[in-house]
């Protein structure tokens, strides 16, 4: 993956919210985004090729329908009112850092800041390099590896209180969990595992800021000003 260059991204970032108050950890560690709901579970619907194989049940009727948890047939494909997004890069952000999930299609990206555990584990794996011992999420690579699981795709699913709110969707055997997560750690895990990442169309249309066609900032739309930024909680 390209990495988008740390001049665009600053001059991104200051458009948004120069001079305020970025720190991520201070914020998570009371903050309302602090505590993780209980995941979610359900079984994944069979796919067309099993219930081909099998053939129509003795009743005739269709095999059930997906449960409310169940992912799209293909995993790649944005679940209905979200976009698919890519990591542009990572770059210092005033007492943080800040990374670029960006729609190519509509040429817009959101900036969420972020931490300096998590700016290095992302950076580490946009560039395919690996520290010298595990990183947390590398441990959680190894750890849901052995555990028969992977992460299927990761969302933010909405923005509130200028706090992103992601979701880790995890596969193991024939169901699928959902957690709550910082955003941040999201990427991370989504990164390692080649798993795509969604943001919800409100969040992006709410948030995001424009861009060129060559990924520079645009500077002739401005965003209303705000008391302070988003942040990956």
């Amino acid at each position: 993956m390209t990495l988008a260059r740390p001049r665009r991204l600053a001059a991104a970032l200051a458009l948004l919210l120069a001079g305020c108050d970025r720190d991520e950890a201070g914020a998570s560690a009371g903050g309302p985004g602090a505590t993780a709901a209980p995941s979610h579970s359900a079984p994944l619907a069979p796919s067309a090729a099993a219930s081909n194989a099998a053939g129509p049940s003795r009743s005739g009727a269709p095999p059930p329908p997906a449960g409310p948890n169940a992912p799209p047939s293909d995993p790649a494909i944005a679940p209905q009112g979200f976009v698919r997004v890519r990591v542009g890069g990572v770059t210092p952000a005033g007492e943080g850092n800040a990374v670029l999930l960006v729609d190519d299609e509509k040429q817009r990206a959101l900036v969420v800041f972020i931490g300096e555990t998590e700016a290095l584990s992302i950076q580490l794996r946009l560039q395919g390099t690996r520290y010298k011992r595990p990183l947390t999420h590398d441990l959680i690579d190894t750890m849901l590896d052995n555990l028969g699981a992977r992460v299927q795709s990761v969302r933010v699913d909405r923005l509130e209180d200028d706090i992103f709110y992601g979701v880790v969707v995890l596969r193991s055997g024939n169901r699928i969990h959902e957690f709550d997560s910082r955003t941040s750690d999201g990427i991370a895990l989504a990164l390692g595992s080649e798993a795509p990442l969604f943001v919800a169309s409100d969040v992006l249309d709410r948030a995001a800021i424009p861009l060129d066609a060559d990924g520079s900032p645009r500077f002739d739309a401005r965003p209303e000003p705000r008391e302070r930024p988003a942040i990956a909680l």
